[in-house]
């Protein structure tokens, strides 16, 4: 049966483990443990190779199949298996290659279809529906500023300025993608998605053709296995924590919020987040610095309506 691959992306920190820790619980979907880099590394390195050689496409298996993020999966993979499998196809590219090893996660894990989370997916979207025109994306969506904070909070190198751009070009694809891609292509803001999960994950798995899944509807106990999915490095909490939500009021200087307002104010809007009534601080000197001069008058949802519908959900 030609099932229907199910794809998540959307920019690191912006709730991509939080979908698919509900979506992989579905019996019928087995998607791949960890975010070793399929796409950004892997597919980048041989997509213009000629596939069809042995020796080039053995290589990409192996980069992939001895991979430390490998180290993290508790499945056994079957080298000599996958290649067979590619030896039947008439003409192979990398994403076959990355197919087969993932149809090979789902079959080990016991689940008939298969699917991929990996941040920044969305750069891939052209690529991913050319191979499949009957896929289906999410692609997560969150405040800039929190993803900042969020990012900062577990001490990966970042910079605002990467921030900004990673952001801005994000959401770009997410109005250009969830247009030409409709009704395969859906847009889910992470902040929308802890008020109201269940909306969204049914909405996902009509469109995927996946039956209902009360196990996937049940966020509580998809937050409690966050952990054993999830090597953010944040400390484990059960139950769908909106303290996220507007968690920069908290936790980013002043001048951080008020530099990105200015630079992604205006799409920022269009998107439902509010910004905050800042002005240019009048020391740049203080990093330290926050905002609690505001903190206590302000929604700390950080978003004007939570329970409005989404871009491709609607």
């Amino acid at each position: 049966m030609n099932y229907r691959p199910v794809f998540i992306g959307g920019l690191r920190r912006s709730g991509t483990t939080l979908m698919r820790g509900a979506l992989g619980r579905h019996p019928d979907l087995g998607i791949f443990l960890n975010d070793l880099p399929f796409f950004e590394v892997v597919y980048e390195k041989y997509k213009f190779l000629n596939m069809n050689s042995s020796f080039i496409c053995s290589k990409m298996v192996d980069d992939i199949l001895n991979h430390y993020r490998m180290e993290e999966v508790e499945v056994k993979f079957d080298r000599n298996g996958i290649l067979k499998n590619l030896g039947s196809y008439p003409s192979i590219n990398p994403v076959i290659i990355i197919e087969e090893i993932l149809k090979s996660y789902a079959s080990a894990v016991g689940k008939p279809r298969w699917g991929l989370k990996n941040p920044v997916l969305e750069f891939y979207a052209d690529v991913l529906f050319e191979q499949y025109p009957n896929a289906i994306m999410v692609h997560m969506i969150r405040d800039p500023r929190d993803r900042l904070a969020s990012i900062k909070a577990i001490n990966w190198e970042y910079t605002l300025e990467g921030n900004i751009d990673e952001w801005s070009k994000s959401v770009a694809l997410a109005k250009e993608n969830s247009i030409k891609y409709e009704g395969s292509y859906f847009v889910v803001r992470y902040e929308s998605f802890l008020v109201n999960p269940q909306q969204y994950l049914k909405k996902i798995m009509e469109a995927a053709e996946l039956p209902l899944s009360e196990e996937v509807l049940d966020m509580e106990s998809v937050m409690g296995e966050r952990s054993s999915h999830d090597n953010s490095g944040e400390p484990i909490r059960k139950g769908i924590y909106k303290s996220s939500i507007g968690k920069y009021i908290f936790h980013l200087p002043a001048f951080e919020v008020y530099v990105q307002q200015q630079v992604l104010g205006e799409e920022m809007i269009k998107w439902g987040y509010e910004l905050l009534p800042l002005s240019l601080p009048t020391s740049f000197n203080e990093g330290g610095s926050k905002v609690p001069e505001w903190r206590d008058e302000i929604s700390h949802t950080g978003i004007a309506n939570p329970e409005e519908q989404l871009m491709g959900l609607n």
